[in-house]
């Protein structure tokens, strides 16, 4: 098995214990709010999360996986004000369940969901498992070593850190 975590962090500004040096934002809730004198726009905000849905999306190319199926997942009822305001997350919400097969049609708007903290799940496929942790961190174990298929366009916005194994194992 190969392990990887992803982070919008970049490892060359981590101190010796492994923790990024910089003031930087976290979450979704976290927009409007500023960061090393930015304030952080949506714009911004969806930009990296593009990018973690995009590497999501390569990474199954890359290992021929269709679906994912969920697993443990949990369902955060005081964050669904934003069911308010578009349908297609609250249809999803409202379907997701334990054992659900997720295909990359509806993939995209499951990992919004969890990018914004309105779920959390494992996403586990028979070569591939996908889950994140606090701070915007993601974790993949893959059957396959994932070659250099990144998308140079990802490289300013995401990092892949190799042989690092997530701490939510059981």
């Amino acid at each position: 098995m190969y392990y990887y975590r992803i982070s919008k962090y970049n490892p060359k500004l981590r101190n010796n214990s492994g923790e990024y040096r910089l003031e930087d934002w976290t979450s979704y809730s976290d927009i409007g709010k500023v960061f090393l004198g930015i304030e952080l726009k949506f714009y911004t905000y969806e930009q990296v999360e593009n990018s973690y849905i995009d590497f999501i999306l390569s990474v199954m190319k890359e290992t021929n996986t269709k679906f994912l199926e969920i697993e443990e997942l949990e369902k955060y009822d005081d964050t669904a004000d934003i069911f308010k305001f578009n349908a297609k997350y609250d249809q999803l919400y409202r379907e997701l369940d334990t054992n659900r097969l997720i295909g990359v049609n509806e993939l995209p708007t499951l990992l919004r969901l969890q990018l914004r903290d309105y779920i959390w799940t494992k996403l586990i496929s028979e070569a591939l498992t996908i889950h994140f942790g606090y701070d915007y961190y993601m974790y993949i174990i893959c059957k396959k070593k994932l070659n250099e298929f990144c998308n140079e366009s990802l490289e300013e916005t995401i990092y892949i850190e190799k042989n690092y194994k997530s701490p939510y194992l059981n």
